[in-house]
């Protein structure tokens, strides 16, 4: 037995059409948003004298902050969420002399849990939109006053420096 096909209007047509563009829409945005997360993780080194002497070694999991000393033994850790993302010519508690025009920049502000790893509330990660393996970093001691910036670089598997 063949079921029959009951005729839709144009208006029901269109409804569909803009439902499956939605979820692709959907879709796409939550693929971009994984994409971005996905360039926190794992393991990065302090790049400037003021992060070799306070953070040498950050590593970064979905859910946890480790920092080390050498690179080896991972002493402290913190849970984190990631409270603002975002992309643009700047990112916020960008140091003026390290702005650019002719540069995009897609970031992640995480919240930080209470540990004895770190007095700050936020750390901002700061990624150039084309590369991968450098970050500019900002402390924040509350959710909009931040303290110092530096940058890290990641970690090759090794403990080598990704070079850029």
């Amino acid at each position: 037995m063949q079921k029959k096909l009951l005729p839709i209007t144009t208006q029901e047509a269109f409804m569909h059409i803009a439902k499956m563009f939605a979820a692709l829409a959907l879709a796409w945005t939550a693929s971009a948003t994984q994409a971005q997360e996905s360039k926190l993780l794992g393991s990065w080194q302090g790049g400037d004298k003021r992060l070799e002497a306070t953070i040498p070694f950050l590593r970064i999991s979905p859910s946890h902050l480790y920092f080390s000393r050498d690179g080896k033994k991972w002493e402290c850790k913190t849970a984190y969420v990631i409270a603002n993302m975002g992309s643009g010519d700047r990112y916020p508690g960008q140091p003026e002399i390290f702005q650019s025009k002719n540069r995009k920049w897609e970031y992640q502000k995480i919240r930080l849990g209470k540990s004895r790893c770190t007095q700050m509330a936020y750390f901002l990660f700061a990624f150039p939109a084309d590369e991968n393996d450098y970050a500019d970093f900002v402390e924040y001691v509350d959710e909009s006053k931040h303290t110092a910036s530096g940058h890290f670089y990641r970690l090759k598997k090794g403990g080598k420096v990704s070079s850029l």
